[in-house]
């Protein structure tokens, strides 16, 4: 298994590598100082907003990443939305006449700023099993937003199980399967093996987003931004394609539902 640590130090470096660092007096810390608790960590991040049903929804994994990307800058979690949809596992077309699993998608929005600009978003996508499904094979996502608006800096998926307490990691990417101007698509397992019945797969992504024109204000951004979830069914696997700067799901058996988010 790699080491979580090493990870998570790869993912802050990729996702922060074009985030314009600057150190104010008093905000300096010293490598003596001891590193901040799970709870500290959390603490944090709900001073500059962040809801606790977000902290809720994702790892610990996925919790320090974050924090390490917010202390010190210019930030403010905007909201967290989420909507419980229905995906049907025999046939697409019979969504909501038998019976179907539940999914719970969610987009949540951290806003970087340097003098009343945008220097950047990122965007946090959720899911979760309400209801497990039958299968457990390897499932596709996209997001997708106006390219000529922003483009992406870094992104970071994982997906897994809660196991008492514990985070168990099924699969986790650092670069997409599938890119385009305004797009990103990538694979995530949810393999459950021999865990128990009663634990449901979650996870999700971080992806951030840079403003094209370096002095933009948030008005001059305000666009809206798909988060798809295309869960693998019996047949054929899905695929994923570029088109008109954008990703979408070409091929393959699969239902889906989509998560809107207007910023």
């Amino acid at each position: 298994m790699k080491n979580v640590k090493e990870r998570i130090k790869k993912i802050i470096l990729l996702m922060t590598a074009s985030i314009v660092f600057i150190t104010m007096p008093g905000t300096s810390i010293s490598a003596a100082e001891p590193a901040p608790t799970l709870q500290e960590m959390k603490d944090y991040l709900l001073s500059i907003g962040t809801e606790q049903e977000f902290l809720n929804d994702i790892s610990e994994n996925r919790i320090e990443t974050l924090y390490w990307m917010c202390v010190g800058k210019e930030v403010t979690f905007l909201d967290y939305e989420t909507e419980i949809v229905e995906i049907q596992e025999v046939n697409p077309n019979s969504r909501g006449q038998i019976s179907t699993s539940k999914l719970k998608l969610g987009v949540g929005v951290y806003e970087f700023t340097s003098d009343g600009y945008i220097t950047g978003l990122n965007v946090s996508t959720s899911y979760e099993w309400i209801t497990d499904p039958i299968l457990h094979w390897t499932d596709a996502h996209t997001f997708t937003f106006d390219g000529t608006k922003f483009k992406v800096g870094g992104m970071y998926a994982e997906s897994g199980y809660i196991m008492s307490g514990q985070w168990l990691s099924v699969d986790y990417i650092d670069a997409p399967a599938t890119a385009a101007d305004g797009g990103l698509g990538w694979y995530l397992s949810i393999a459950k093996g021999d865990l128990p019945n009663s634990l449901t797969n979650s996870g999700g992504a971080d992806i951030y987003l840079i403003p094209r024109n370096g002095s933009s204000t948030k008005a001059q951004l305000s666009s809206s931004m798909y988060y798809t979830y295309a869960h693998q069914i019996a047949g054929t696997s899905i695929s994923l394609s570029t088109s008109g700067g954008s990703v979408s799901i070409s091929g393959g058996s699969y239902d889906y539902q989509t998560k809107i988010y207007n910023y």
